[in-house]
C-alpha cells in the first residue's frame, strides 16, 4: 500500500490498488515491485482509476494464459511505450494488442519490444509516412484523412496499411524510395535493435526485405487480442481461486501465517507470556497437591485402578492360567 500512496494515492485508492497488485502477484507471476510499477505506471500513462486496475489485472493474465507473451512482458514494454501510445490516441487494449504481436512475431523481451513500437509509433505518425501510406490508396489513404482530422488512432492507420499491404502482395514495390526511406528512418530510430529484429524477419518471404512491412503482415493477432480482452473481466478473480485451493497455496498461505506470527512483535510476545503463565499456574497446582513426588504417585494409582476397572476380567484370568501351570 505504501508503494501506491507514495504516489500521490488516497488511503482508499492505495487499497484498491494494492489489493489489484496482490491478485497479480498470484495469478501472474509477478513479484511485488514488477506488479506495484507496472500498475502504478499504466495509471499515470492511461490516466486510468485505482478502481480500474483488477480489470487490467484480467487483461495482462488473460492476454499472457492465450498468447505467446508473459504479464511481465507485457508490463515491461508497456512502462516504455505507454506515453507515446496514449498520444497516438491508443487505448490501453490496443496497446497490448501491440505489444503482443511484436512478442509473437520476434520473441524479444518486453525493453526490446516497447523500445521497437516507441520508435514504430513515432514513426508512423510523421507527415513524410503519412503520405507515403496514404499513397498506398484506397482504405489506406482514408485512415490516414481521418487520423490527421483527429477521427482515429494510428493504429486505425497500420490496419488499413497492413490490409493494402497483404492485397497487393508481390505487385508491391518495396525497393521503391518511399519504403526505402521508411525503412532507413525506423532503422535510425531503433538503432541496434533494427538489426536484431530485421534478422528474424529474415525468411519472412516477400517482405523479407522490409522489417516494417513485414511486421503489418501480423497485425491481425492485434484484434485476436482485443477479443480476449473483451471478456477478460473477472478472469483473474476465478483462477486466483482455484489457486487458493491448491495444497501448495495452503501450505504457502500456512507459511506466511507463521511468518507474520514470528514478525509480530506483540503476537510473539504473548505466546511466550501463555507457556510462562500455563507452567507456573502447572507448578502451583503440583506444589498444592504435595509436590511432584506426591502428585506422581497419586498419578500411578490412580492409572493403575483404571486400569484393572478397564482389563480387571483379562488379568484375572491370567492370573489364574499361572497359577494353574505352576
Amino acid at each position: 500500500a505504501l508503494n501506491f500512496a507514495r504516489r500521490g494515492m488516497s488511503w482508499n485508492e492505495s487499497l484498491e490498488a494494492t489489493a489489484a497488485a496482490l491478485l497479480a502477484i498470484n495469478v501472474a507471476e509477478l513479484d511485488v515491485g514488477q506488479a506495484t510499477d507496472g500498475l502504478g505506471s499504466i495509471m499515470a500513462q492511461f490516466g486510468l482509476q485505482a478502481s480500474e486496475l483488477t480489470n487490467v489485472v484480467d487483461m495482462l493474465n488473460k492476454t499472457a494464459d492465450n498468447f505467446p507473451v508473459t504479464t511481465e512482458k507485457i508490463l515491461t514494454a508497456l512502462q516504455r511505450v505507454g506515453s507515446t501510445a496514449t498520444t497516438a490516441n491508443l487505448s490501453l487494449e490496443e496497446t497490448i494488442g501491440l505489444i503482443t504481436t511484436l512478442s509473437k512475431a520476434t520473441n524479444r523481451s518486453g525493453e526490446n519490444i516497447g523500445t521497437a513500437l516507441n520508435s514504430i509509433i513515432n514513426m508512423s505518425q510523421k507527415s513524410s509516412t503519412l503520405d507515403v501510406f496514404a499513397g498506398l490508396g484506397g482504405s489506406a489513404r482514408e485512415a490516414v484523412e481521418a487520423f490527421r482530422q483527429g477521427g482515429g488512432s494510428i493504429l486505425d492507420v497500420l490496419t488499413a496499411v497492413s490490409q493494402k499491404v497483404n492485397e497487393l502482395g508481390e505487385n508491391l514495390d518495396l525497393d521503391s524510395a518511399e519504403f526505402k526511406k521508411l525503412e532507413a528512418e525506423l532503422k535510425e530510430s531503433m538503432g541496434e535493435d533494427f538489426e536484431i529484429l530485421s534478422d528474424i524477419y529474415a525468411t519472412a518471404g516477400t517482405y523479407r526485405r522490409n522489417y516494417f512491412v513485414a511486421l503489418l503482415k501480423d497485425l491481425d493477432t492485434v484484434k485476436e487480442v482485443q477479443g480476449e480482452i473483451s471478456t477478460a473481466n473477472g478472469y483473474s478473480a476465478k483462477e486466483n481461486e482455484q489457486y487458493l485451493n491448491t495444497y501448495t497455496a495452503k501450505v504457502n498461505s500456512l507459511k506466511a501465517q507463521w511468518q507474520d506470527f514470528v514478525n509480530d512483535e506483540q503476537g510473539l510476545l504473548g505466546f511466550k507470556k501463555f507457556l510462562v503463565d500455563a507452567g507456573s499456574r502447572l507448578l502451583d497446582l503440583i506444589k498444592m497437591l504435595g509436590g511432584l513426588k506426591t502428585v506422581l504417585l497419586e498419578v500411578s494409582i490412580v492409572g493403575a485402578t483404571i486400569l484393572f476397572t478397564v482389563k480387571g476380567t483379562a488379568i484375572v484370568s491370567g492370573l489364574k492360567k499361572i497359577i494353574t501351570t505352576l
